[in-house]
């Protein structure tokens, strides 16, 4: 018995929607290779890509992977493309004013991303929080602060913020106190100020043209002498 023409029909449109599907996945899945590709690339080339965009690229190629797949299983169903995106156009203003703060945080994510004041692993610091970005996606930033709290920062935030990044600082100045006894005679306390200083200047992380070791002032209970340097790690040019 012949198998009808509607039949045919239909069943071309579903082995043709199922190839479309299985290329598509296909793609979808090659799209997580972007990253070891760019990795590969730059041992190779000695590059470094930042690790925020590299995941970017993964995502932006998976959507554009669903966007054509879906586009391409509609019109073999003759579903009109543009009618749709026309109708999502009109809702658009709507939908908009609706999530305006998730678009704030998206479009944060984009200027956190391209413009890379920080990125995963740096040490930051701002008016809201400070410590070391662990993540950083589309909506937020999860930074770990030194108690070992995560906490998730809105994009929005961070891209009106001024943010400090501690980890691209060449140097860092400490200054600390030490208290001494109130009976400490003056050549006591010279010589004290005098081994300080030595001991600074035999350190190759200290940048020798900061060095400040002098006496502060008189506390209630302690002669109170104030060190104030600047730090380097001389190794890695990072902070130590």
């Amino acid at each position: 018995m012949p198998i009808p023409h509607n039949w045919r029909i239909f069943i071309g449109q579903v082995y043709q929607s199922a190839t479309i599907l299985s290329i598509g996945w296909g793609f979808y899945i090659f799209s997580d290779a972007i990253g070891l590709f760019f990795n590969h690339m730059g041992n190779r080339l000695n590059l470094q890509f930042n690790e925020i965009v590299i995941p970017f690229l993964s995502k932006v190629v998976k959507f554009i992977v669903v966007a054509i797949t879906l586009s391409m299983i509609l019109d073999q169903w003759h579903y009109h493309i543009t009618g749709l995106i026309t109708g999502l156009g009109i809702g658009g203003l709507a939908i908009a004013m609706a999530a305006k703060d998730t678009l704030s945080n998206l479009f944060g994510g984009f200027m956190i991303i391209t413009d890379s004041p920080f990125t995963i692993g740096d040490s930051i610091k701002t008016p809201s929080v400070e410590g070391t970005v662990e993540d950083i996606n589309f909506r937020s930033t999860k930074i770990r602060t030194a108690d070992q709290a995560l906490v998730t920062v809105p994009n929005s935030t961070l891209a009106t913020q001024p943010v400090t990044n501690l980890s691209k600082m060449e140097k860092r100045l400490v200054s600390f106190t030490i208290k001494l006894d109130m009976d400490t005679s003056k050549e006591k306390l010279l010589s004290c100020i005098k081994k300080i200083r030595q001991m600074l200047r035999t350190n190759s992380d200290v940048n020798q043209e900061s060095i400040l070791v002098y006496f502060d002032q008189f506390s209630s209970s302690s002669l109170d002498l104030l060190s104030f340097n600047l730090f380097q790690d001389s190794r890695s040019g990072k902070l130590s």
